[in-house]
């Protein structure tokens, strides 16, 4: 599947649901697996919390590279393509399935987020290979 990712303004009650989502994020074609993780902590050390999801099915730069999606935030809502994220770290060759992330806290003590990214199928023989990218002005 393309898989979707479905934003919803807090607060959020019993009666909440997918259909009311405020912003709706879909992925491109048929296996991208949009949404497979997905986290929303401040990376840009603005006060407002930013939205950073996966794809590891994803051909974006490469066949079946996967891609990390970084949209900033502030006022989400309506439906956004995915050539409209603010930034797109894809794998680095073909089957690469780049798609794991996390938060990392703060490592560098700057004051902003940092990301951990990985790729399980990195190189020849899939030994993988993690990113970590430090926040303060990406």
């Amino acid at each position: 599947s393309q898989g979707s990712v479905w934003l919803v303004h807090g607060p959020i009650s019993n009666s909440s649901s997918l259909g009311g989502a405020d912003a709706l994020f879909n992925g491109v074609a048929g296996g991208d697996l949009l949404g497979f993780q997905a986290t929303a902590p401040d990376f840009d050390g603005d006060g407002r919390q930013d939205l950073a999801f996966s794809a590891p099915g994803t051909s974006w730069g490469f066949n079946n590279d996967g891609a990390i999606f970084l949209f900033y935030g502030g006022t989400l809502s309506g439906s956004y393509p995915l050539s409209n994220a603010d930034m797109v770290f894809s794998g680095e060759a073909a089957d690469n399935a780049l798609s794991t992330l996390t938060v990392a806290g703060d490592v560098d003590r700057d004051g902003t987020e940092d990301l951990l990214m990985g790729s399980a199928h990195y190189g020849s023989s899939s030994t993988g290979r993690a990113y970590l990218f430090l926040g303060a002005g990406w």
